[in-house]
């Protein structure tokens, strides 16, 4: 898409996104986040998720059998493609009162991915800078699972 843009080309949307600046968060802010709420098991008092993971990477979400690396927390992780936000049953498990971090593979899809769901009234999403491969690159804990299966 970008390089369409840089050349110049027509992009039209037949529903575009709202502008939305969300934050982003590096590896080792997300790492202290998680470690300090996996020391009171990820919820507040009330029962309610401290942080929530949204792990969309698509590209080995349809390999069944492939194994991927996840972070690894307490905290809820809801691994979806990106087009599942369209489906009010996903969009349900999506906390609005929390912290939502979003992981990609690289990062690059994070501020596009806020928009999306800015447009269905989240307003507590951040990226997580350098997505999951910055999580690996810092060496932190990952647990090993199997594509579509961990959903």
């Amino acid at each position: 898409m970008k390089d369409w843009k840089k050349s110049g080309y027509k992009i039209e949307s037949i529903e575009p996104l709202p502008e939305y600046k969300g934050a982003f968060v590096t590896v080792k802010e997300l790492f202290a986040m998680l470690k300090d709420a996996d020391l009171k098991n990820c919820s507040d008092e009330n029962g309610l998720p401290l942080l929530t993971i949204i792990d969309y990477r698509t590209e080995n979400f349809y390999k069944p059998g492939v194994s991927i690396a996840s972070i690894k927390t307490k905290c809820p992780i809801l691994r979806c493609p990106i087009d599942d936000f369209t489906n009010p049953k996903i969009r349900h498990l999506i906390p609005k009162n929390s912290p939502v971090i979003l992981v990609c593979e690289t990062g690059s899809r994070n501020a596009m991915a806020m928009r999306y769901l800015f447009k269905f009234g989240y307003t507590n999403t951040m990226g997580l800078q350098f997505g999951m491969r910055g999580w690996l690159k810092m060496d932190y804990p990952v647990e090993i699972g199997h594509g579509k299966e961990q959903l």
